[in-house]
């Protein structure tokens, strides 16, 4: 359930932030980009041209598009502004995006949208792994908890006073060996027992998730699976290859960043799409 007070308090400064920058002078000719999260920041900081487009952190999904419908409004923003936001469930449960300058990553966010190649091999190459695709076996075996996620998802689009599950509570080494795929029965009781699942009306037993599983067998796994539950398997899958206990989550986002080129965006479906958008207003988006 929205804390509704909260979030208006929060919407209402982030406008009037937003309102401020548009209207210095440094700002005056600047396309606007509004991303959900800190990690867009850092990914797409890297490839907008910065003397042409501001960057903006919404801070969450709510946020984000709540933002551009308020900004939409104002005539200083006219033509200057887009959103990004992570697809989620969205392409699975066929949730369709009205708002023309808000825009849906490709898969279900922007990690898998911008996975690629290069990131597994320097994975492998840092830590000595000779496997040969990792991240895919790591998103098959995260499976099963991918569609407690989307069970959760659909819970909340039925209803918008469904108190969710709390995934917060979770680390994923305790339910994945980085070997094995993720046993249903144990995923659901180890989540049960954490963060006031326990109590919720809603939690879903084997039959809820096995049912959906058939329900989607055919799923792209890339638009099921979360970026950053994937990184974390793939930081489990990497211990239990090398041995290595010190390894960080931290080590793992930093390569994909890194591995991150512009040629990877332009293959995708939302460069496109931001391209047709922004061209007739402005000549230079991206870096070159």
């Amino acid at each position: 359930m929205r804390n509704t007070v909260t979030e208006a308090g929060t919407l209402d400064s982030k406008i009037q932030d937003l309102c401020m920058m548009r209207n210095h002078y440094i700002n005056n000719n600047k396309f606007f980009l509004i991303v959900e999260g800190i990690d867009d920041v850092k990914i797409f900081d890297k490839l907008i041209d910065k003397n042409n487009v501001e960057l903006y952190n919404a801070e969450g999904y709510v946020n984000l598009t709540d933002i551009i419908n308020v900004l939409n409004r104002k005539q200083q923003f006219k033509n200057n502004l887009i959103g990004i936001k992570d697809a989620d469930f969205d392409h699975i449960l066929g949730v369709q995006n009205n708002i023309s300058n808000l825009f849906v990553t490709d898969y279900h966010d922007l990690e898998t949208t911008l996975m690629n190649d290069e990131f597994e091999k320097s994975l492998c190459a840092e830590f000595g792994i000779t496997e040969k695709d990792i991240i895919i076996n790591a998103a098959k075996e995260l499976k099963v908890y991918s569609f407690v996620r989307l069970y959760n998802q659909i819970k909340a689009n039925e209803n918008s006073d469904y108190d969710g599950i709390n995934f917060d509570c979770i680390k994923l080494g305790h339910i994945y060996n980085g070997c094995t795929p993720i046993d249903l029965g144990f995923c659901l009781s180890h989540l049960k027992s954490l963060g006031g699942n326990s109590s919720k009306a809603d939690f879903p037993n084997n039959s809820d998730i096995t049912s959906l599983m058939l329900l989607h067998n055919n799923v792209d796994i890339n638009q099921l699976t979360r970026g950053h539950d994937l990184f974390y398997a793939l930081l489990e899958k990497i211990k239990y290859l090398t041995g290595k206990k010190n390894i960080g989550y931290k080590e793992i986002c930093l390569a994909f960043r890194f591995s991150i080129r512009k040629e990877h965006l332009e293959k995708t479906k939302l460069y496109r799409d931001i391209n047709l958008f922004v061209t007739p207003f402005c000549t230079s988006f991206w870096v070159n």
